[in-house]
């Protein structure tokens, strides 16, 4: 969404260094996970959600990827973008 209502001009943190985000969570005592494809991404929430504990999920995603669904800065809930049948498919 960023290409399409920001004129490519991206919002987010560029991390010096990426955390091992599996290994803090374990540092505070939580389960941790890395969802490392498209097809891992079902199973990692399941297991997540499935746990009596808090767990940690974490998902990369290119800056360049649209991430469904948005909602447009300044609109509300009915504005939501929602994307296509394909995009939301992993859920």
């Amino acid at each position: 969404m960023a290409a399409t209502l920001y004129n490519r001009r991206f919002i987010g943190i560029k991390f010096q260094a990426i955390p091992d985000f599996v290994k803090l969570a374990q540092a505070y005592g939580v389960q941790g996970r890395t969802v490392g494809s498209l097809q891992r991404v079902r199973e990692c929430l399941r297991e997540g959600l499935r746990s009596d504990s808090p767990s940690v999920v974490e998902v990369p995603v290119s800056h360049e990827e649209d991430v469904f669904p948005f909602m447009p800065p300044g609109k509300g809930v009915k504005d939501t973008v929602y994307g296509t049948s394909k995009e939301m498919a992993v859920f």
